[in-house]
């Protein structure tokens, strides 16, 4: 059979359009689509290499947001117990013993348990709310849907104990410990208290059974509370009798703002960058759950503003940092000031370094009828951290 000429060229062109369509769909599509991958792997190779360097430099943005999420999380997690600590806090306990005529006879420890939280207040309830993240991240974070059923099934209990102290001594004194336990930022809560009358008329008997909810922490949280630079003799001597160089004068103590003045209404503290904690830390004065914490923690000068306004009889506040605010909807939240006027104290310190450069613009503004007293502490005589940028209203720095 002969083929013409056209035929010739008809089929040549279809063999074309084949091996065409053949190349494309076997070899070019595939090497495309490889590529593709290949380019998207990069691209996350990149992004990988980019967050390790940022990582590995001191000054990046990351070293800095951890910063700001472990101070979170330490001042969230304050007021439990680190786990298995019996001897700070006997220690603890012993102070406020002694600093009236309160008698501890003895205490014990129970077991470590499980307990529900305690969320009837609204402190409790936000650091629930900080907590269960904390949680849900840990599970995230580990391996097998066993971790994530034990954390579904025990996400509103954490561990307990139950510390029993056997007292004696003056009424007046047994209120005067349970004030000095309440103040307490370790949080101990009454389960039960038992009140028995004695001999003596002027003495009561009995025991009070505490409740103490514990945490696993951060490595090096709650340095304050475990560290033991004391001196003296252990083993077998007696913790209660106070001796020369006795430990009692440097237990833990019952409440960490009693030096700031009592009328402190808001607290600031500055940092270098090298300090453990962020270089900013802005709040309410003895806020113990930090729910009203603002922070920052740049190399630079961060513009900070206050703000303090009166309206109806009612007093209200909001402040913030280059990157957080309270409230976080730039709402104002109203407050009681605690003396004659609105204070701030700003605890600075001073600079360490010739590259320690980062200080706050601060930007004061008061809409009362009282003055807004800032009060600054310990800041660097010859490059202060601290720059007023704006004053309106009746604003007295000190």
């Amino acid at each position: 059979m002969k083929f013409t000429q056209r035929e010739k060229i008809l089929a040549v062109c279809l063999g074309l359009i084949v091996l065409i369509f053949v190349y494309y769909w076997f070899v070019f599509k595939p090497q495309q689509q490889l590529i593709a991958t290949l380019k998207n792997q990069a691209a996350a190779n990149d992004q990988l290499i980019m967050g390790i360097k940022d990582f590995l430099d001191s000054n990046g943005k990351l070293p800095h947001d951890y910063k700001i999420m472990k101070a979170k999380a330490d001042e969230q997690t304050r007021m439990f117990f680190p786990l298995a600590d019996q001897e700070k806090t006997i220690l603890a306990i012993d102070q406020m013993l002694t600093a009236g005529p309160l008698g501890g006879l003895a205490i014990s420890f129970g077991d470590v348990q499980l307990a529900k939280s305690i969320t009837n207040s609204k402190a409790a309830g936000q650091l629930d709310y900080y907590l269960k993240g904390l949680v849900e991240d840990e599970v995230k974070a580990g391996s097998g849907a066993k971790a994530a059923a034990s954390a579904g099934n025990d996400k509103e209990q954490i561990p307990s104990v139950d510390l029993t102290l056997q007292y004696s001594g003056p009424y007046t004194s047994l209120l005067s410990f349970l004030s000095s336990v309440e103040s307490w930022e370790k949080k101990m809560f009454v389960k039960s208290i038992l009140i028995t009358p004695s001999k003596n008329p002027q003495i009561v008997n009995g025991n009070i059974v505490f409740r103490l909810f514990m945490l696993p922490k951060y490595p090096g949280s709650d340095s304050d509370f475990l560290s033991w630079d004391i001196n003296g003799t252990y083993g077998s001597a007696n913790p209660y009798v106070l001796t020369a160089g006795a430990a009692t004068a440097s237990a833990p103590t019952v409440n960490k703002e009693a030096a700031a003045p009592v009328t402190a209404d808001f607290v600031l503290s500055l940092k270098p960058l090298t300090a453990d904690l962020p270089a900013v830390v802005l709040g309410k004065s003895k806020d113990y759950t930090r729910t009203s914490y603002v922070y920052s923690d740049s190399p630079d000068f961060v513009n900070t503003s206050i703000k303090v306004t009166q309206k109806d009889g009612k007093y209200y506040f909001q402040y913030q940092t280059q990157n957080d605010s309270y409230p976080k909807d730039g709402s104002l939240e109203v407050f009681q000031p605690l003396g004659q006027s609105v204070t701030l104290l700003i605890y600075s310190t001073p600079r360490n370094q010739e590259n320690d450069q980062n200080g706050i613009n601060l930007a004061l503004t008061n809409e009362t009828g009282i003055p807004l007293v800032v009060q600054v502490l310990n800041d660097d005589p010859a490059k202060p951290r601290i720059v007023v940028t704006k004053r309106s209203g009746d604003v007295q720095i000190r």
